[in-house]
């Protein structure tokens, strides 16, 4: 049974994931149009990929402590 706290964050950040991956869709569109936007695909895809490593590492930190928490009781 997860609390009211996680479940709005598991939606917050499934909310987020989705936007982010719309952002990288939409710098791909703004590429193809203009070039001088982003003229490297590998600054796009490491900072992509850099939001998601850092939403994944606070994701298991928190559930980490969640799970802590969990068992002091």
């Amino acid at each position: 049974m997860v609390d009211e706290a996680t479940e709005y964050f598991i939606l917050g950040s499934d909310i987020f994931v989705q936007e982010a991956a719309k952002t990288f869709e939409g710098g791909n569109i703004m590429r193809k149009f203009s070039g001088w936007v982003f003229d490297n695909q590998n600054v796009i895809r490491f900072t992509f990929a850099a939001t998601v490593t850092i939403c994944l590492v606070i994701l298991t930190i928190y559930f980490f402590l969640k799970f802590m928490q969990f068992t002091a009781q």
